[in-house]
């Protein structure tokens, strides 16, 4: 049965407003902020260390795949065009560093998913154990792989249209950053869905289904994914956001099956 909702417009600034929500959830319930502390400093120092060996060796390999053209008047051309390939190679090591931090911290979200849940349905709290938290990460780890090849998939041909002169860049920034936000509320989303074992299938077909309500929070963390320092701590805040989503959208279905 679908989850009764308003107009997607509605639903999408809802979900725009998720993150705030977030940050006010955690401030009533500071028993969570050790575990949220945990997974932003593992994601940020995958990140880190992804971006920082991109910068570093990126464009070195970029002049060996294609190197400097004999002809002057081509150089100018080179250097945009060796521009604009680091710039790709930086917002995927972006996305791969957020992917593999994500990856690692799975069992982290899944402890952090379970309480939320607990405290959302109103159930008595359990003792978390780890061997549940690994068992609900490893298909999330496989998943989130099987997503990032998707994305890489669909970023590299987008890339393409910045070879088109003016509209071409418009077309790219928007059509990126769509991508962008459907790969974020997959990444997201993948937290609680790991935890009823669903199917990769399964899950695009969830994220179809409250596509309004997921994107407008996954806009957000978007657009904070890219901005320096703040995206340090919005992974652990993001995911809390989707936990909260996911009870959301399952209390309108009338189920409460954790």
């Amino acid at each position: 049965m679908r989850a009764v909702m308003s107009s997607p417009t509605s639903e999408f600034f809802r979900g725009a407003r998720t993150l705030l929500r977030s940050i006010a959830y955690l401030f009533r319930n500071a028993s969570l902020i050790p575990w949220m502390l945990a997974p932003a400093v593992l994601t940020i120092t995958v990140i880190s260390v992804a971006v920082g060996v991109t910068a570093m060796f990126g464009p070195r390999l970029l002049v060996m795949l294609v190197p400097a053209p004999a002809d002057p008047s081509w150089m100018l051309w080179w250097r945009l065009g060796l521009g604009l390939l680091t710039g790709l190679l930086i917002v995927l090591a972006v996305a791969a560093g957020w992917v593999f931090g994500n990856m690692a911290s799975a069992p982290l979200y899944d402890v952090i998913a379970g309480k939320v849940e607990r405290e959302q349905f109103g159930l008595t709290p359990e003792k978390e154990t780890w061997a549940e938290a690994f068992a609900n990460a490893a298909p999330s780890i496989r998943h989130s792989i099987a997503g990032f090849g998707l994305y890489v998939a669909v970023m590299v041909p987008l890339f393409s249209l910045n070879l088109v002169p003016g509209i071409g860049s418009v077309l790219y920034t928007v059509a990126s950053f769509v991508a962008t936000v459907f790969f974020v509320s997959r990444e997201l989303m993948d937290v609680p869905l790991s935890r009823r074992q669903l199917s990769f299938r399964e899950k695009l077909g969830y994220l179809k289904e409250n596509r309004a309500y997921i994107s407008g929070h996954s806009a957000v963390v978007a657009v904070f994914l890219f901005i320096p320092f703040a995206n340090l701590f919005v992974t652990p805040l993001a995911v809390l956001g989707a936990t909260l989503i996911f009870c959301d959208i399952e209390r309108s279905r009338g189920s409460e099956d954790l």
